[in-house]
């Protein structure tokens, strides 16, 4: 059984907590800790390991953003099996179980994905995200034209006359551009989180909403103005 998140955020506790009760979950019937394979790959290095242990000591809480992709592989190659991967690229975490007993295989299953799942975060398709940072991207350059526009700054056809116009221009390329870059920032697949710490969206939601109300601001002043002048 395989589930999947195309955006996730936790801490790696989160998914040494994950690792410790596949283990202990197959150990119950063969009064044994099963073999455990993790793999942790960042820039220039690939880390090995044997013990949900090595996700504490190997990993250093300042490079979590740094962390490409994170394989932990419970089990023996046959029998109970649990995999769980997380990665920079959408869907940023994947747990799968396979065996041949179905019971066993549902009951890790709801145990592990109970235990993962309150790292979704939302929107929860990775597309959606895209698409949100689309439109901003054309509302800006919409509310730039606009604006423009309404306090007629140009002055031909082609409406590029002066150095301050074609720095108007550049200024809503660069803010259109920049507000889908912060919303792709802003919403990642993948969040590593350190203890405590709170999601991207969650540390600056204050200056998200910000921004936001005042676009919304921006047109309604705008099209007041067009209206009454």
């Amino acid at each position: 059984m395989t589930r999947q998140w195309d955006r996730w955020a936790g801490t790696v506790q989160d998914l040494e907590r994950a690792t410790r009760l596949a283990i202990d979950v197959l150990a119950q019937r063969s009064r044994a800790d099963p073999p455990c394979q993790i793999e942790i790959a960042l820039p220039q290095r690939l880390t090995n390991a044997e013990s949900p242990d090595a996700l504490q000591a190997e990993i250093d809480t300042r490079d979590l953003d740094l962390i490409r992709s994170i394989r932990i592989d419970v089990g023996a190659k046959r029998g109970l099996r649990a995999r769980i991967h997380c990665e920079r690229d959408s869907p940023a975490l994947t747990m799968e179980i396979v065996g041949e007993d179905r019971t066993r295989v549902e009951g890790l299953t709801s145990q592990l994905e109970e235990l993962l799942r309150r790292g979704k975060q939302r929107p929860s398709s990775n597309n959606a995200v895209g698409g949100l940072g689309l439109l901003l991207c054309f509302t800006m350059v919409f509310l730039g034209v606009f604006i423009w526009r309404a306090f007629d700054t140009t002055s031909s056809e082609v409406g590029i006359d002066t150095p301050a116009e074609f720095g108007a221009l550049l200024l809503i390329l660069f803010g259109a551009l920049g507000s889908f870059a912060a919303v792709l920032w802003l919403l990642p697949a993948l969040q590593l989180l350190r203890l405590g710490e709170q999601t991207r969206l969650r540390r600056f939601r204050v200056a998200a909403m910000a921004f936001v109300g005042s676009l919304v601001a921006s047109i309604a002043a705008t099209v007041i103005y067009e209206a009454v002048r």
